[in-house]
């Protein structure tokens, strides 16, 4: 195919969504990306969505920003799970998931939402944006919910700094205050 159509051709990639079904194989999904010209009909295999060589699991824009908004949430608001949550001891913060959804809801907004028709539209876009991602966050355990609370539970996640093992967690006391 000549480089100049190119640009408007797409490609469908498969790729692994980091879950198994019950019989334990992968999960695959699709996605429409632009191809790398280098690399169409190379006869080299595509990236099967394979993370086995990095422990921290890639996701959405918008997953990334609603777990964003738990962590900022849980810095900020947040307090020790109840006991009766009987949560695991690794787990040392919740936070109320009306105020993750409120962070949410202010974070997605844009300039053109300052009409009632645009209202409207916010808040039907926000609502499904953070169902999906709490589904998908849920679904690959990078949070929990426990009614009304929602908290990360430690896994990490690439492109978000606080949750990379080798980094200071969002949660730790300062320097200073430590000595």
């Amino acid at each position: 195919m000549p480089q100049a159509n190119l640009q408007n051709t797409l490609v469908l990639r498969v790729l692994e969504d980091g879950t198994r079904d019950k019989q334990g194989r992968p999960r695959t999904s699709c996605v429409i990306v632009k191809p790398n010209v280098a690399d169409v009909d190379d006869g080299q295999p595509r990236d099967s969505g394979d993370r086995s060589s990095t422990d921290s699991l890639p996701i959405s824009e918008n997953d990334a920003l609603f777990l964003r908004c738990i962590l900022q949430s849980q810095n900020d608001y947040g307090t020790k799970p109840p006991p009766e949550l009987a949560l695991p001891r690794s787990i040392g913060v919740v936070v109320d998931y009306d105020c993750v959804k409120r962070m949410m809801f202010t974070k997605m907004l844009r300039d053109d939402d300052n009409t009632d028709e645009g209202r409207a539209r916010h808040r039907e876009r926000t609502k499904s944006a953070i169902k999906r991602a709490r589904t998908r966050l849920m679904h690959a355990k990078v949070i929990g919910c426990h009614d009304p609370f929602v908290f990360w539970t430690g896994r990490p996640v690439r492109g978000i700094k606080e949750t990379q093992k080798n980094d200071p967690s969002l949660f730790d006391p300062p320097a200073a205050m430590l000595s």
